[in-house]
């Protein structure tokens, strides 16, 4: 064996002295990487959760006065109004002003399905069938909630 042949034990020796100061390293990063993805996917599905909860919210909190206001035989007053009106564009602007879930809503159209129900019901003023619609838009927005966020809602309507 020639004297400027290293032995292949000692490059091994070599290798494996460099790994053992590196290898931690690297594997410290790699974990690293790997919770930073976890938390950034269970903060984006904190915060769609969270925007689903105060969509449905804010539906639940327009239909009470809404109905109250423009059910037949009701004597309207100016206050009814107010908290109806109030109450309906309270629903539009958390419609309008979600960040997570602004593909899935437009996906079910649920800005355009609501400004149809509250339309027609603020002509017809027919209880029954606005309650109707306001369970099948809810329903699929339950729906959307509880599915995957990469996954397209499916309407009921």
């Amino acid at each position: 064996m020639n004297r400027d042949e290293i032995d292949p034990f000692v490059w091994s020796t070599i290798i494996l002295g460099i790994w053992a100061a590196v290898g931690p390293l690297v594997g410290v990063r790699y974990g690293h990487d790997l919770s930073k993805r976890w938390q950034k996917e269970h903060w984006l599905a904190n915060n769609r959760k969270e925007e689903y909860r105060e969509v449905l919210q804010a539906l639940s909190a327009a239909i009470g006065p809404m109905v109250q206001f423009g059910a037949p035989g009701s004597t309207a007053n100016l206050e009814e109004l107010k908290a109806a009106t109030s109450a309906e564009n309270a629903a539009y602007a958390v419609l309008e002003t979600r960040l997570f879930i602004k593909n899935e809503l437009e996906t079910l159209d649920v800005y355009g399905r609501w400004k149809a129900l509250a339309s027609k019901f603020s002509k017809d003023k027919n209880v029954q069938q606005f309650s109707e619609g306001y369970k099948t838009l809810t329903e699929d927005i339950r729906k959307a909630a509880l599915g995957s966020p990469g996954q397209p809602p499916k309407s009921s309507s």
